[in-house]
């Protein structure tokens, strides 16, 4: 009676323990989940069918479905409604909603999938070692992953089998066709709501009869009676099967993952092979070191050491790792948790078969043969593999455990060390998980970021004056993360559904010239999107175009006098800078203003460090300039220290040079640079500031040639001839007083023409190592 006692106890401080890990995975789960959006370019589309549809269930929607999908699939009449179902109220809730939605079909095929363990092995603790297996393993990846794409459609899909078979179970127990028929009925839900390869699950239905049945009559009764319990599952098949071929002659579809590849047996064990070993714990820990790399915290890098390992831990993954594995521990420990050889045979049948049937008829279709060459990993039937890997390997660890009981010594050390390494192994396949799926869900919330900056840089009214029909070129915003590629029109649709506002985005520079040509630089505007590599960090800047450049190389360089830097991030302090060129037909300096307030400028360079304290989530800084903002150069750094290096007098950030006509390029080498120049040229010296600046002009001369020459300086600052006796550069100091506004400074020399073969310029003179030193009060003297 003690022991019973005993035993009891011990079960319910395990249950306990069990549960308490349950909940801190679940918790740990659910905070690396959240904040996941859009992770696959069709995901994107399933929220512009969303929001283009005002009529939900009308016959032109159904139809439009079938037509727009060109899918060639039943099964989206039904599962567009589940893929769309969390974005009809995307507009109002954002993606909070979606992650509860999808954390929800999660946990509910994770609970329907544990019932059903327990219904099969009347064993509430092996349905928690279940449980807690399944999630502390669970793996996210950039490939067709339904921990994060189509997680809803596709758990719903899931969840649906699963209750099946747990009502199923229900009437083999019970007698009840009520239990029979509400399976049945589930079980044709399913094959009109996923994938073809459902139609294989039906083997599961008879596995299951057939099993229950034989142990308490013969093989032959058994298996008669299973045949006409199996009778209906039959008949959904048959019913699905006639309208999908129905449906495929009326919406055929293009759709490559329909159609079959020549035979290859080697392309389709290579197909099933890649998508059935995917699912096994801590796959995508070995085979994303480029994403691991890329995201690393250390300086360091991604790489697979002890050392690397422990620098990245995070103090709840091992507080998680722990509590899983001391579980693991205690329960292996307990034997409290025994399986037959007949159930474990079963249960190792029924989880091979899960783990390779997804795959089967993907395989065949040229689609996967070639994703799988090219370096695909796995597929969303990757993630129905899963349920069979963890039952697979759950069982396995109970088996071999109680296959080691005994009282020799041998088998006690066997045992001890048996249990020791599946306890080590539980808590590396914890870590390892966790190290993993931390570095792709950031990866996938910074993807997502950039919906969530342009969603608050509409909303808080950045677009409200823009004339519609207008013309915003983008090209940045087409910048992505993973597979979140989007076509074309996908930013004009967004912006027009979602906000109501009817304008042009792209990215295509042939569609911008044309926009020129037909109606001018009237309507343009500019967008730049950026983001941090490694962080959230991110802003818009959005400016009303009033020129358009190209290089020499033809890239394009969009102008402005005004612009808005609108920025998303965790700093209130940073720099702006960017390039400022001139009106060709104006003399005046260029001044930049970031918010008002003058920047500091050196040539057509600009800096300012802003300062903010915002009210709001983001942060708005006005730039503008008498002269033209080189749109594309203009950019944020949370670097502000070197604002703050000396830089010896501040009126230096008012003087600035312009080259005139007469002088080529900038050229350098190592610490030298300088100009060429043509006979006659000439420069312009701006002061910005409203005193008078007293400056030191140093440079050097070169000119070609073995004799003297000379080369005259006129201007306001400067009158006087210098003589250069050789080819050598002569050093030229000059003390200037430079009052505000710009002053031109011409230069004309007796030198002959430097002339080489593979230079067609007309150089006579160079000027090298130019330089300003402000003097003050005392050195003025």
């Amino acid at each position: 009676m003690n022991q019973i006692n005993k035993k009891t106890v011990v079960t319910a401080k395990l249950y306990q323990l069990g549960i308490l890990a349950l909940v801190i995975s679940a918790i740990f789960f659910v905070f690396s989940y959240w904040g996941i959006g859009h992770t696959t370019n069709d995901e994107t589309q399933y929220e512009r069918w969303a929001l283009s549809n005002n009529h939900y269930f009308s016959l032109d929607t159904i139809i439009s479905v079938a037509q727009t999908s060109n899918v060639g699939r039943i099964q989206i009449q039904i599962s567009y409604y589940l893929l769309t179902l969390p974005h009809w109220v995307s507009a109002w809730f954002g993606y909070r909603l979606i992650n509860l939605f999808n954390l929800m079909a999660i946990f509910t095929s994770l609970g329907l999938f544990s019932l059903f363990v327990y219904k099969v092995t009347q064993q509430k603790l092996f349905a928690i070692f279940i449980a807690l297996f399944f999630l502390v393993a669970i793996q996210n990846s950039w490939d067709h992953n339904m921990l994060t794409s189509y997680t809803f459609a596709m758990n719903v899909a899931i969840s649906l089998l699963l209750a099946s078979l747990v009502l199923f179970l229900k009437y083999l127990s019970s007698g009840k066709r009520l239990w029979w028929g509400l399976s049945v009925a589930m079980f044709l839900l399913v094959l009109f709501t996923s994938y073809e390869f459902f139609l294989f699950y039906t083997a599961i239905f008879m596995f299951i009869a057939f099993c229950n049945i034989k142990t308490t009559t013969s093989t032959r009764v058994a298996a008669l009676k299973t045949f006409y319990i199996s009778i209906p599952y039959f008949i959904s098949v048959v019913i699905f099967l006639l309208a999908y071929f129905i449906y495929r002659q009326i919406f055929p579809g293009s759709y490559a993952g329909l159609n079959i590849a020549p035979f290859s047996l080697m392309k389709i064990l290579n197909v099933i092979y890649q998508y059935t070993v995917s699912s096994f714990p801590t796959y995508i820990y070995f085979h994303y070191a480029y994403v691991f790399d890329t995201y690393s915290d250390l300086v360091s890098g991604h790489n697979y050491t002890i050392s690397n390992f422990v620098e990245h831990l995070k103090a709840e993954w091992l507080v998680k790792s722990v509590v899983v594995s001391y579980f693991v521990y205690v329960l292996l420990q307990s034997r409290l948790v025994v399986i037959s050889g007949k159930m474990f045979a079963g249960l190792a049948i029924a989880s091979l078969y899960v783990m390779v049937v997804p795959n089967i008829l993907v395989a065949i279709t040229a689609k996967h043969q070639e994703w799988t060459t090219i370096g695909t990993l796995l597929y969303t039937t990757t993630y129905y593999s899963y349920f069979g890997t963890v039952l697979l390997i759950v069982s396995s660890i109970i088996f071999f455990n109680q296959c080691l009981l005994g009282d020799r010594p041998l088998k006690l050390v066997i045992r001890r060390l048996y249990i020791l390494l599946i306890t080590i192994g539980i808590a590396f396949i914890s870590l390892a998980t966790d190290y993993s799926n931390y570095y792709v869900f950031k990866d996938q919330k910074l993807s997502q970021y950039k919906w969530k900056i342009v969603d608050t840089f509409v909303q808080a009214g950045n677009l409200q004056n823009v004339p519609t029909g207008s013309f915003i070129y983008a090209p940045s915003l087409w910048q992505h993360h993973g597979i979140v590629a989007n076509d074309l029109p996908y930013w004009s649709d967004y912006l027009k559904l979602k906000y109501k506002k009817d304008v042009v985005v792209s990215n295509s520079l042939a569609e911008l010239k044309k926009r020129v040509v037909e109606h001018g630089i009237n309507g343009l505007y500019y967008l730049k999107f950026s983001q941090e590599l490694k962080d959230y960090n991110q802003f818009i800047l959005f400016a009303k175009i009033d020129k358009l450049n190209f290089s020499q190389n033809l890239k394009l360089i969009p102008l402005a006098n005004k612009g808005r830097i609108f920025s998303n991030s965790k700093y209130r302090n940073f720099t702006v800078f960017g390039r400022v060129l001139s009106h060709s037909q104006t003399k005046i300096p260029n001044i930049v203003k970031i918010n008002g307030i003058n920047s500091n400028q050196e040539g057509n360079f600009f800096s300012a460090l802003v300062n903010n304290r915002p009210k709001s989530n983001h942060l708005s800084t006005i730039i503008s300039s008498n002269g033209l903002l080189d749109l594309e150069s203009v950019s944020l750094s949370n670097y502000t220290d070197h604002q703050l290096l000396p830089i010896g007098n501040p009126l230096l950030f008012h003087l600035s040079f312009d080259w005139g006509k007469g002088f080529y390029y900038k050229e350098t080498n190592g610490t030298d640079y300088w100009r060429w120049s043509e006979q006659e040229s000439e420069y312009y010296l701006n002061n910005s500031s409203q005193k008078t600046i007293v400056a030191i002009l140093s440079l050097k001369f070169v000119t070609p040639g073995e004799q003297s020459t000379n080369i005259k300086i006129t201007g306001d600052l400067i009158n006087e001839e210098v003589v250069n006796k050789t080819q050598n550069a002569q050093n030229y100091n000059k003390k200037i007083t430079v009052p505000p506004g710009r002053h031109r400074i011409k230069f004309s020399t007796t030198a002959k023409q430097l002339v080489t073969p593979n230079d067609s310029r007309a150089i006579y003179f160079g000027v090298y190592n130019y330089r300003l030193s402000i003097l003050n009060e005392e050195e003025q003297k």
